[in-house]
């Protein structure tokens, strides 16, 4: 087996495997790995909760795991048992880009790929955009908040 290559990229490097297309086999992507949040509700709700722990309301430290789980499944959110949950509060002034993993990645990239599959933005941002939305500044934002963390930062 070959020890992986650590040596700094360059730029130029960066740039090539950038130009290229995806490498993967969608054979073995496995769609099952990609969340299905049920309705507009369960983001909000879970955004809620994100905020709560961002402004220092809620200690997620203090919440048993078993707890979170039945938190998270009452927002429709079923997290698998051989998943481990954790919530980090990003610190200041530091960039941070996580990324999904590699097995979650190729599943969604692989959904694109097959006939007809499209990418669906939740409808509430169309009625937001356009004016329609019941939703108020406070409510759209939490489900913002909910929507990204749980489609991005997972």
């Amino acid at each position: 087996m070959t020890a992986p290559d650590t040596r700094p990229m360059t730029k130029d490097e960066v740039a090539e495997i950038l130009a290229n297309e995806y490498a993967m086999d969608c054979d073995t992507a496995d769609p099952g790995l990609l969340m299905q949040v049920p309705d507009w509700a369960s983001f909000q709700g879970f955004g809620r909760l994100i905020l709560k722990m961002a402004l220092g309301e809620l200690d997620p430290a203090r919440i048993p795991d078993d707890v979170m789980r039945d938190i998270l499944k009452d927002y429709g959110i079923a997290i698998p048992d051989d998943w481990s949950i954790q919530f980090t509060p990003r610190p200041a002034k530091t960039f941070i880009a996580m990324y999904p993993a590699p097995d979650m990645a190729k599943a969604a990239l692989c959904r694109f790929q097959q006939d007809g599959a499209d990418y669906q933005l939740p409808p509430q941002y169309a009625e937001w955009v356009g004016g329609t939305s019941t939703l108020d500044k406070q409510e759209f934002y939490e489900f913002r908040v909910g929507d990204y963390t749980l489609n991005y930062c997972r």
